[in-house]
């Protein structure tokens, strides 16, 4: 048996910790949105990057836009943009990263960058 063990719950909060320590601050991350979904004033959203000229995906992960920003930060991209922001479309993106033991890794998005989606 090996000499050291861990249960899962302390081995995914070292990850938790490693996380907070590696991307503490927001950074910008350009995605596509493969869904997204409203509920309580939250958006959820399934976020990939694609292998270029193909539809394999290379890298996936769950967003979230917390009530407490979705209606400024939904308003204002749809203000600068003239589009609702939805499935499919590619978007630039501040986020900062999320890992919980319990839900897995995520990334809470902070803002958009609507000219990045104009192209």
């Amino acid at each position: 048996m090996p000499d050291q063990q861990l249960s899962l719950s302390e081995y995914l909060e070292t990850v938790q910790e490693i996380v907070k320590i590696a991307f503490g601050d927001p950074v910008w991350v350009k995605a596509e949105i493969r869904s997204l979904n409203t509920k309580s004033g939250h958006c959820y959203l399934e976020l990939a990057e694609k292998e270029e000229g193909t539809d394999k995906v290379i890298a996936s992960c769950k967003g979230t836009i917390w009530k407490s920003t979705a209606a400024k930060l939904l308003y204002k991209f749809q203000n600068e943009s003239g589009m609702e922001l939805s499935k499919d479309l590619n978007v630039l993106i501040k986020v900062k990263a999320s890992f919980s033991p319990q839900y897995g890794f995520s990334v809470n998005i902070e803002d958009i960058d609507s000219s990045f989606t104009l192209g």
